[in-house]
């Protein structure tokens, strides 16, 4: 299973600046690895390097884009602020009500301001939802999930489109739609980070 399946104190200890990655390959690989390029290489005359596999060297630099996009103030718990600015909602919903983890976004045909959440928000019992108002019989009107990765497998739920370095995500349930921008404080958007899926630890780590 990728990242997102680990508890995040278990995250934090792998990812986190100064954390299980970063102090290893800041030891024994960083002297040994060019990092100039789009992908990182070993130096050629770097004879270890030689020894561990292209894969191995791939994951390190996953590792340090996860890394940067979930801890981009540093620090050792991972914390990212996310702001969602409602655009559509289908004719036959009154209201969007976005909840990540008591943390609020409201849509309405009147007109939406952006809201801004953090996450993760490092509570006990962390949840997503998304729910339309008003309800209606015999169709679906919401959507949540638990847990620390709640608002990512919300997301997971959503078509999602990127255009001009703005990344949007549309939401149907029960045939209704619900649109938002998500920009997040990271030059990355850990919600939508292909390192997360990408990355496995390496086994000579």
């Amino acid at each position: 299973d990728g990242p997102e399946d680990i508890a995040m104190a278990d995250f934090a200890k792998l990812f986190a600046p100064g954390g299980l990655m970063d102090r290893f390959f800041a030891q024994n690989l960083a002297s040994l690895i060019d990092m100039t390029g789009q992908d990182w290489n070993w130096k050629q005359d770097a004879r270890f390097g030689r020894d561990l596999s292209k894969a191995t060297l791939k994951n390190f630099q996953l590792a340090a884009e996860i890394r940067n996009a979930f801890f981009p103030s540093g620090g050792s718990v991972p914390s990212v602020s996310v702001t969602f600015t409602p655009f559509s909602l289908h004719g036959d919903a009154d209201t969007a009500v976005l909840d990540v983890d008591g943390q609020i976004v409201q849509s309405n045909q009147a007109g939406n301001a952006p809201s801004t959440v953090t996450w993760p928000s490092g509570t006990a019992s962390a949840s997503a939802s998304l729910s339309l108002i008003p309800e209606m019989p015999g169709r679906e009107s919401a959507i949540k999930f638990d847990g620390p990765w709640a608002l990512k497998r919300l997301l997971d739920k959503a078509d999602i489109t990127s255009t001009g370095g703005n990344t949007q995500a549309r939401f149907v349930i029960g045939g209704r739609d619900v649109a938002y921008t998500v920009q997040a404080s990271s030059d990355q958007n850990p919600l939508f980070l292909p390192a997360l899926s990408g990355f496995s630890c390496p086994k000579a780590f």
